[in-house]
């Protein structure tokens, strides 16, 4: 590491590249390699790496840090609201469009949360090469009064049609007169688009929710509530720890999406003991209810807000 960075800080090199990049492009050595560079940079402004010319601008001027940034009105939208939040030091809030946005949500809600298993060679009866198979569901009902029940479902002995029994729940599971609520609700839009041509009895149930699902997440990605911390991401992993600190991913055996793909798969294998395969079954039910949890409880911190 020493020899190559040696070689990095030679004048024709001008440093890694990876200076150049937006943060999620950045290579594993890039905190070692860039020591000048703080932790929250310009790198992790929204995007920036699809705006070369802004972020050439500031690396070829040494401006690392926010606050150093001198032009401030080359940014527009999501960039503009995180400089803001960054220079205000607290979050920029826009009340009026989060009480619009939640107002319109008809109880009972139902906060509704897919996980999927995609595999490069077709495993099961009506699925594709790397297309996603939902495995299971997680829904928190709340009620007008505030009351909150846990629905559960998770295919545990893949046979025969294997996602019937999963929609035949759902139907049972969810109340047609109230809101569906999901977290980018386009992942669970395209699995019930696929489920409904699976199971045409069912496409009507499955159309209807997706007409009235509403995205929990457009309250972040269009700067309604905006925190610097969030580093410019409207993803639930990141906004949670910053709204809600209290609620944490970290206590589980399981922490992200690809990860229970993963041990789903490991699940349903006949080579996996039995008291391995209860086990993996317990992570992933924990996991998912983690995700509908994590939406009822922003959603109720919003409400305070407004």
């Amino acid at each position: 590491m020493s020899e190559m960075k040696q070689y990095l800080d030679m004048p024709e090199e001008k440093r890694c590249e990876c200076l150049y990049r937006g943060r999620n492009s950045q290579c594993t050595s890039f905190k070692y390699s860039n020591p000048e560079v703080p932790e929250y940079s310009v790198h992790d402004i929204n995007r920036i790496g699809a705006s070369k010319k802004i972020l050439f601008d500031w690396i070829d001027r040494k401006i690392y840090a926010i606050e150093d940034i001198d032009n401030p009105e080359v940014l527009k939208g999501a960039k503009k609201a995180q400089y803001d939040a960054c220079s205000l030091g607290k979050p920029v809030i826009d009340h009026v469009a989060i009480k619009e946005a939640l107002d319109k949500l008809v109880f009972p809600l139902h906060f509704f949360d897919y996980e999927g298993f995609v595999s490069a060679i077709p495993m099961f009866d009506g699925f594709g090469a790397y297309e996603q198979i939902p495995f299971q569901y997680s829904l928190h009902i709340m009620q007008a009064e505030g009351s909150i029940e846990h629905k559960e479902f998770l295919i545990t002995n893949p046979k025969g049609d294997l996602t019937r029994p999963l929609v035949e729940r759902m139907k049972q599971d969810i109340d047609s007169n109230g809101t569906v609520i999901a977290w980018y609700s386009s992942y669970e839009k395209q699995r019930n688009e696929k489920l409904a041509k699976l199971h045409p009895d069912f496409a009507k149930f499955l159309e209807n929710i997706n007409e009235g699902m509403f995205d929990l997440m457009t309250i972040f990605s269009e700067n309604y509530y905006v925190d610097s911390a969030f580093k410019g991401s409207a993803s639930i992993k990141r906004v949670l720890p910053v709204i809600v600190p209290e609620l944490t991913y970290k206590s589980l055996n399981i922490h992200k999406g690809d990860q229970a793909s993963e041990r789903w798969e490991k699940m349903i294998s006949s080579d996996t003991p039995e008291e391995e395969k209860k086990q993996i079954e317990k992570d992933l039910l924990e996991y998912c209810k983690m995700d509908t949890w994590a939406m009822v409880k922003i959603y109720e911190f919003l409400k305070k807000i407004v």
